[in-house]
């Protein structure tokens, strides 16, 4: 009797993007937290002061390096049309607040004074995830544009199209290329407003752009600035509400 021959062995299911970009922000998270988490370790040793600086200078750009991981894999999932949002009650107020803590040493080393106008709770439902990675987009490209000695405030408020976060700061005022930045679908990976817009269009929101040169020929004018403008609708978010698949952090 013979055997019957074996058929044609069925192909392996491959894992689809958002399984590799999963692993791939493990992969390059993991290294990066260990990195943090040892640095805030040397400096809570007996160091001097010049130690303590270099500590300090560690924690600062691994903190730095995990924003722009965070962000270019949300980049990427937007490209890959798999961006998924976990639906929650968050406070607004209190995630700009965190935004403002961690990126207050990077606006120290830059002579840049970074405040915040917080009032109580503003609540909105969405990913806490998703939109951190969007306010730290915004803080970020504040100070850097912002020369030495200048100001970065952010504002939460509630106003009639909903909640608000505004970051405003006294650098140069943007030219139109950026001005038309916040309307960029996202195409491949890239930083800066087009994934904060995109963020926010994911939300239900808004970003509107707008220089504060008042006019002025001289970029560097104290009535020159940047102001970016974040409109989220406010509510509750519906039970059991999570999209296919997660954000980053």
């Amino acid at each position: 009797m013979s055997t019957p021959e074996p058929g044609p062995s069925e192909p392996a299911e491959q894992p689809g993007p958002d399984a590799d970009l999963s692993l791939v922000g493990h992969e390059l998270r993991s290294p990066l937290t260990a990195v943090i988490g040892y640095a805030q370790l040397l400096g809570a040793g007996s160091l001097t002061d010049e130690q303590h600086r270099y500590a300090e200078v560690i924690e600062r750009n691994g903190r730095r390096m995990l924003r722009l991981v965070d962000e270019l894999l949300v980049a990427a999932h937007l490209a890959a049309g798999t961006l998924g949002l976990r639906r929650e009650d968050l406070d607004l107020a209190d995630l700009a607040g965190t935004c403002v803590a961690e990126l207050g040493p990077t606006a120290r080393v830059a002579g840049v004074s970074l405040t915040a106008e917080l009032p109580g709770p503003v609540l909105v439902p969405g990913d806490p995830d998703a939109l951190a990675v969007a306010i730290d987009s915004l803080l970020d490209g504040a100070v850097r544009r912002t020369p030495r000695g200048g100001s970065v405030t952010v504002r939460v408020g509630v106003t009639t199209p909903g909640a608000v976060v505004e970051v405003a700061d006294t650098g140069p005022a943007v030219g139109q290329e950026l001005l038309g930045r916040a309307g960029q679908d996202v195409r491949g990976l890239t930083l800066g407003l087009p994934v904060v817009a995109a963020v926010v269009r994911a939300h239900g929101g808004d970003v509107v752009v707008e220089s504060m040169s008042g006019g002025s020929e001289d970029p560097e004018s104290a009535d020159s600035g940047t102001r970016v403008t974040v409109t989220l609708p406010t509510g509750s978010a519906p039970r059991g509400s999570r999209e296919a698949s997660s954000t980053p952090r």
